[in-house]
């Protein structure tokens, strides 16, 4: 679906610190179509999630909620933000490594 990728640019572009990381990535660099997104964001996760559902007409869920993870479904995709854990995207990236 091109509106979910046009729809995160927007809302990184007006007010979110906003990353999109994982097999995403992975997927596009090997030219498969991806299905699966998962974000990191600065700000609250649990809001961002809730405001893509709202915009995408899709289904909040409160997905391992104890570790800042939410998840939104629209149809067969899934989106999941997760909230920063480091200072900045490059702190976080390296928490991520090392764990």
């Amino acid at each position: 679906m091109a509106t979910i990728p046009k729809l995160i640019r927007k809302l990184g572009k007006e007010a979110y610190n906003l990353y999109i990381v994982g097999g995403y990535i992975r997927d596009r660099i090997l030219n498969r179509e991806a299905k699966d997104y998962d974000f990191v964001v600065q700000e609250d996760a649990e809001k961002i999630a809730k405001l893509v559902a709202e915009k995408l007409g899709g289904t909040f869920v409160s997905f391992m909620a104890e570790k800042g993870t939410y998840r939104v479904v629209v149809g067969d995709e899934i989106l999941d933000f997760t909230n920063l854990r480091g200072e900045d995207i490059y702190i976080d990236l390296l928490i991520e490594t090392l764990q």
